[in-house]
């Protein structure tokens, strides 16, 4: 008797987090789908070159979304995105994996975001003439790094061997890229470059010194960051990296 896998989908932007968390998930060998959005923001199109270009296992099957034009603020945040992005994820499969990390804050992603989504569309699902037809289908949205920090999480990938120093470092993951590196000053860089010099990992991949760019970002977040619980720990792995 086959065994019959329950069908998975990775919300892909094909960036840092969702790389390595692609990286991983795919060592089963379990089909895996990855959902990537084009949302017309400035740095869509770069992102999607990148996705595009990516080599992809046989149990990988990457698919486009189009459908999705968004707006997005000064610090390229785009409000309401990943909620939008889960709801129609479970169109594909009722497990809906996504690569957040601890000290990501945006207000679409916490984990009573994430639950209110599963409970939404099990309403969604059961509340039907035949609730039936729907048993055994259990709507999940699941965060295996969520109590990681990116450098955390980059160093499990390192230590399975499912990445490279190379591939990670050549990776784009930034707001502003002009060239085939990031820019090195945009929060995407910066988050990057902690997680690679936290790695003992070179920073210098990008198109310019990303380190001042470190500093200046800790200082901006300091005030807003110490209202946190995981304060200590954020300190800990900007200073940490500073100091390489």
């Amino acid at each position: 008797m086959s065994h019959k896998y329950e069908p998975k989908v990775l919300l892909y932007s094909g960036g840092f987090d969702s790389f390595l968390l692609r990286k991983r998930l795919r060592e089963s060998l379990e089909p895996l789908t990855l959902l990537h959005f084009n949302v017309g923001v400035d740095y869509s199109k770069r992102e999607q070159e990148q996705v595009r270009n990516q080599i992809y296992a046989p149990n990988e099957d990457l698919k486009i979304n189009d459908t999705f034009r968004m707006e997005s603020e000064a610090n390229h945040y785009v409000p309401l995105r990943n909620i939008y992005f889960f709801l129609k994820a479970f169109e594909h499969a009722p497990k809906v994996f996504v690569g957040t990390t601890v000290f990501d804050f945006f207000r679409d992603t916490n984990e009573d975001i994430l639950k209110a989504v599963e409970n939404f569309m099990k309403v969604y699902y059961y509340n039907v003439p035949k609730p039936e037809n729907w048993k055994g289908f259990s709507p999940e949205v699941i965060s295996p790094h969520k109590d990681l920090s990116k450098s955390e999480a980059l160093n499990l990938c390192l230590e399975e061997n499912v990445v490279t120093e190379k591939e990670i470092s050549e990776l784009i993951s930034c707001y502003a890229p002009t060239t085939d590196k990031g820019c090195g000053k945009c929060s995407a860089c910066v988050r990057k470059a902690v997680a690679l010099a936290n790695n003992d990992i070179g920073i210098d991949c990008f198109d310019q010194d990303v380190k001042p760019h470190i500093e200046a970002l800790y200082k901006d977040q300091l005030e807003y960051m110490s209202t946190f619980s995981l304060f200590d720990q954020w300190q800990e792995e900007y200073e940490k990296a500073l100091d390489k």
